[in-house]
């Protein structure tokens, strides 16, 4: 019963509307609807709505701090009559106030001292083909493009690189030495994103288009981390995601191999003590691919770059609708067992599985 009461305590320190005579400092986010600014330009006051549709008032005070994002200024977008904004505050919820509203209302409102834009919208529109216009939200870790009655069409998170992941229980790309490091982010940056941005719009648009009411948003993203490291190699994954037909999505996986001390990219043959031209026949083998006619599909589809390496397992990817009559995708994983390792380069073979 003690530990119980401790851990209620713990909890209560957390919540962030304080609990007994906890902070009463609490953190409101939403939608700009209105903004004052005073002679200088400045914020005086910024009515929000919240996402349960509450309105209000922020009031910055001459010490405020403000935060913008995307190298953006956050005065500068908040005194934009044309800019759409989306912001969180810190308020101190003891200093509750009212403020009256352009059209009469009165509303609470609360001092603060840090205001933080999390979004934006700029007055310029994304026209599609039929001309329908789009708002297109910038958001801290990913974009919106939204139709014309609000509802989200697509959203697109922001790229995630090597750097911003951290592997747990193992080597962590934040491990390997700077000039590594370096070298492998420049080949990402340089590779960029691997799906068609605008063609996914206007495959998303077609699928709203026939069933508006049931339409689910779609959505992309694209992460690469470390998924294991060897003597001589560093392996990487790489998650693609798009969607799919009926609110399903599809995932892309793809891997690929650097030299450990120089962080130049690695081919999957110079991995394998076999010729590259046998290795799907040897690692389907060793998977126990015994159907003649699945095996010969899967060695027609075969891409050195569907090797995905982890600690202890190898994992051979086919991505939906390169196999004959398969829709969806298929994962063959290869334990790293003796028979594995021998077909590896010594130098290949990832730390754990030795």
């Amino acid at each position: 019963m003690k530990k119980l009461v401790l851990l209620f305590l713990a909890l209560c320190a957390l919540a962030l509307t304080g609990c007994g005579g906890a902070s009463r400092h609490q953190s409101l986010a939403g939608q700009v609807v209105e903004a004052r600014l005073d002679s200088a330009g400045q914020p005086q006051m910024l009515l929000i709505q919240t996402r349960e549709g509450e309105q209000v008032g922020i009031l910055p005070t001459r010490e405020a701090r403000f935060l913008g994002m995307d190298g953006l200024d956050a005065e500068a977008l908040l005194g934009d009559g044309q800019t759409e904004v989306a912001l969180s505050a810190e308020i101190f919820l003891p200093d509750r106030t009212t403020l009256t509203a352009n059209d009469g209302r009165t509303l609470p409102a609360y001092p603060s001292d840090l205001v933080q834009v999390t979004g934006y919208s700029l007055p310029e529109p994304v026209l599609l083909e039929d001309g329908t216009a789009l708002r297109l939200w910038h958001y801290q870790d990913a974009r919106a493009y939204l139709l014309p009655t609000g509802e989200e069409l697509l959203r697109v998170q922001k790229t995630v690189s090597p750097e911003q992941v951290f592997t747990a229980g193992g080597e962590s790309f934040s491990d390997l030495p700077w000039a590594v490091r370096d070298r492998i982010l420049a080949f990402y940056d340089a590779r960029g994103p691997l799906y068609d941005e605008a063609a996914q719009l206007k495959a998303a648009y077609g699928r709203y288009l026939l069933d508006p009411d049931g339409y689910t948003p779609a959505f992309l993203s694209q992460e690469s981390s470390l998924s294991a490291s060897g003597e001589g190699a560093l392996y990487f994954l790489t998650l693609v995601t798009c969607p799919g037909e009926n609110g399903y999505l599809h995932q892309l996986r793809l891997g690929e191999a650097f030299e450990r001390l120089t962080g130049e990219p690695l081919a999957a043959g110079n991995l394998f003590t076999c010729p590259e031209e046998e290795l799907a026949s040897r690692l389907l083998a060793l998977a126990g691919i015994a159907d003649p006619a699945l095996r010969g599909e899967m060695e027609q589809a075969f891409e050195p770059q569907n090797l995905i390496f982890f600690p202890d397992n190898l994992e051979i990817g086919f991505p939906a609708g390169s196999l004959p009559g398969q829709e969806n995708d298929c994962l063959v994983g290869l334990d790293l067992d003796q028979e594995l390792r021998a077909l590896l380069q010594p130098w290949a073979v990832p730390s754990q599985g030795q």
